[in-house]
């Protein structure tokens, strides 16, 4: 019995020795970029790579959706054929200021203008044959307002967001 006992303690702390050698001491997080499969201890060593940065917002997102518009041509010296359509603004993959005013004038058309803050220019750009057109507008809290004039008329529209 006396031979016994230090024997049994010999293999008790031999047994824990081999099971205490065999952990791997490494990050077990398999997220992390230094990640060790064969690490069976988590050391709390894990690096983890730096979250993507937010997108800037697009200052333009304010502005898109449908308008329900009014609209009146001045021709002859007078404000006639007013008709109601919605205007879509939209991006059209765009970066920076430029927005697409779609369906202006009910003409299922696509015209771009350029955004300041609240307010747009539309570039002339020509609309049918030989005619052209370009104007100004402004769209404020979910308002807005336009004027564009060609060759040989006037268009005045405003509207509310949908």
């Amino acid at each position: 019995m006396k031979i016994l006992k230090p024997l049994l303690l010999i293999l008790i702390l031999g047994s824990m020795f081999l099971i205490s050698g065999c952990n791997t001491e490494g990050c077990t997080d398999p997220l992390a970029l230094n990640y060790n499969p064969d690490a069976t201890k988590d050391d709390c060593s894990c690096i983890y790579p730096e979250p993507e940065p937010e997108p800037e917002p697009d200052i333009r997102d304010p502005y898109i959706g449908n308008y329900l518009v009014t609209d009146s041509l001045f021709m002859g010296g007078e404000f006639n054929n007013v008709k109601e359509y919605t205007l879509l603004i939209s991006l059209e993959n765009t970066i920076s200021d430029t927005i697409f005013l779609k369906n202006l004038w009910g003409d299922t058309k696509s015209y771009y203008a350029i955004l300041n803050d609240s307010s747009f220019n539309i570039p002339s750009q020509q609309v049918s044959g030989p005619y052209h057109t370009e104007g100004t507008g402004n769209i404020s809290n979910g308002t807005i307002t336009y004027e564009t004039f060609g060759d040989v008329y006037l268009h005045k529209g405003y509207g509310t967001k949908q």
